[in-house]
């Protein structure tokens, strides 16, 4: 008994002991706690639990006193998350590979067919890959080069004079030949092109080669839309793991959100992957600036790489259509510098307004495409002439469709061509349908099924096209607009709306900056991030009689 006594007394004097430490050790922490900040050309000042979420981003010690210091408001850490897949696709090779015996590419000379300048892009990648990967220099000659003597050396990039390729133009394939060359072969030279970008991404085993062949089911080089034939012009498969494709694609986007970053040359925003272009949104930390929050990839757009006139534009995306995405196809008409070689570039140039096409826009939320069409104008061009000096020597008075003047507004705009954006379509047109509703069972799957984005530009309309449903066209044969002293009927002096126009394809967003504007609903949260946007192909098709694109590796700028 005494002893069980004993025991309890001596329990009880333990835990009160323990108290005691607890409530002294409680005591010390919160007597030495520092405040945290993070040490950056910019120091954040932030909450104890925005510190802990983003350790792995920040370093919080040695902190100079001397930095600036900006609080940022009450959110999360802006800093990249582990990513979570919210829809994976079920990728299925196009091709089949297999390694054969060869001495290697020491020796070999790339030939290209002289009237093929798309594959004279191709033996080039060629020459860089084995450059790098092998480390040896070849020679790349078009096959009317007097120099290529046929021994068994050659690398045949398509159809040449020394082999042509027998295959159907979905089909390609990579072949090592009796002779000793090695034949990149396709039945269209879109198929050429999958064969390159796929054989730079097996691996290459010493004193092998990879031999491919594979095929693209949906490509066709002819199409028959809405009556009328087009051939296939240019595009893009977005094969192999090449970043971008420089030769095709730059990247270029303003951006006007404080809490948004252009990200480019990342591929975490941006990147081929299985045979598709990703073009991503997600949470991003710029030490520099501790507004910013989130990070997209800006544009894939072909500025300097290709301008084209007219036809038929087909393209196979799935986008994200999570909240606060903000996905655009679309068309502009100014400044390439591809323009020069315009035909009659000197009427063309004196054009007084630019045009905007967007062929597909989704605002942050909802179910529905929108197409759109906006006249940019230049104010030094469409509201006044100058004399020989330089000076102006009268002003003009500009009027829309509806007899509004836009004369001020016009001359009150941003500099350059963006003064005075005109969206003339919305005043004729403000009833007309100019929306595709997705229907509530496709709604169900939009974020993981891919739709065909299409447009057909002419002379007299454009047209644009979901899934070959035709929902919106736009008559063109109309300046909406004039300017006294010139007759509107001539619309922009001869030129009218028949531009030459790059492509825009775009995964934007609307961060939380801009709630207030567009609605709590219709920015980006962090549940609804990332937003991942998937580009399978991008074809132009023109028709037959009427070719007019024009492209950095046709006219040797590539």
């Amino acid at each position: 008994m005494n002893f069980k006594i004993s025991f309890k007394r001596i329990v009880c004097l333990l835990i009160a002991a323990a108290m005691v430490v607890t409530v002294i050790g409680c005591s010390q922490k919160t007597t030495n706690k520092k405040k945290k900040v993070i040490k950056k050309k910019v120091v954040i000042v932030q909450s104890n639990d925005d510190v802990q979420d983003n350790t792995n981003n920040l370093n919080n010690d040695n902190v100079n006193t001397n930095d600036k210091i900006n609080t940022l408001k009450p959110r999360e850490i802006p800093g990249i998350k582990t990513k979570t897949e919210k829809y994976k696709e079920v990728f299925t090779p196009e091709f089949e590979s297999k390694n054969v015996d060869w001495a290697g590419p020491d020796g070999y000379t790339i030939v290209y067919d002289s009237d093929a300048v798309e594959n004279r892009v191709l033996a080039n990648k060629l020459a860089t890959f084995f450059k790098d990967g092998e480390n040896v220099i070849l020679s790349v000659k078009a096959d009317t080069d007097s120099t290529i003597v046929n021994d068994g050396k050659l690398i045949l990039i398509g159809d040449t004079a020394f082999k042509t390729s027998k295959l159907k133009e979905t089909e390609f394939a990579v072949t090592l030949l009796d002779n000793g060359n090695l034949f990149f072969e396709g039945g269209h030279n879109t198929m050429v092109e999958k064969a390159v970008d796929w054989f730079r991404t097996v691996e290459r085993v010493e004193g092998k080669v990879a031999t491919l062949t594979g095929t693209q089911d949906d490509f066709t080089s002819k199409v028959t839309v809405l009556g009328k034939d087009y051939v296939y012009v240019w595009g893009d498969e977005f094969d192999g793991d090449e970043f971008m494709d420089t030769s095709k694609w730059g990247q270029r986007m303003r951006n006007e959100y404080s809490d948004l970053k252009i990200v480019h040359n990342d591929p975490h925003f941006q990147y081929v992957e299985n045979g598709r272009l990703r073009i991503s949104v997600d949470r991003y930390f710029d030490p520099a600036d501790g507004d910013i929050g989130w990070g997209a990839h800006g544009s894939c757009n072909s500025y300097g790489d290709m301008i084209f006139q007219n036809g038929y534009l087909e393209m196979k995306v799935r986008f994200d259509y999570g909240q606060g995405s903000f996905p655009a196809l679309w068309l502009m008409t100014d400044s390439s510098p591809l323009e020069r070689y315009v035909p009659n570039y000197e009427q063309y140039s004196g054009r007084y307004f630019n045009l905007e096409t967007d062929i597909f826009e989704f605002f942050g939320k909802g179910t529905h495409a929108a197409a759109n069409m906006h006249k940019w104008y230049d104010s030094s061009k469409a509201v006044q002439i100058m004399d020989e000096d330089g000076n102006p020597t009268k002003l003009y008075t500009v009027y829309g469709v509806n007899g509004v003047e836009l004369t001020d507004y016009i001359k009150n705009g941003w500099s350059g061509w963006g003064q005075g954006r005109y969206s003339s379509f919305s005043w004729e047109w403000r009833d007309l349908a100019n929306t595709f509703n997705f229907s509530e069972e496709e709604s169900k799957t939009l974020y993981k099924d891919y739709h065909l984005y299409q447009m057909i530009y002419t002379p007299e309309s454009v047209k644009f096209g979901i899934d070959n449903n035709w929902y919106c066209e736009w008559p063109l044969e109309v300046a909406f607009d004039y300017i006294d002293g010139i007759d509107p009927t001539n619309n922009n002096n001869g030129v009218g709306m028949n531009f030459w126009h790059y492509l825009f394809l775009d995964q934007y967003v609307y961060p939380p900056s801009r709630a207030e504007e567009k609605g709590a609903d219709a920015v980006i949260t962090i549940d609804s991030a990332p937003l991942d946007s998937y580009v399978d192909y991008v074809r132009l098709y023109q028709l037959p009689d009427q070719i007019a694109i024009i492209t950095s590796a046709g006219v040797g700028m590539e």
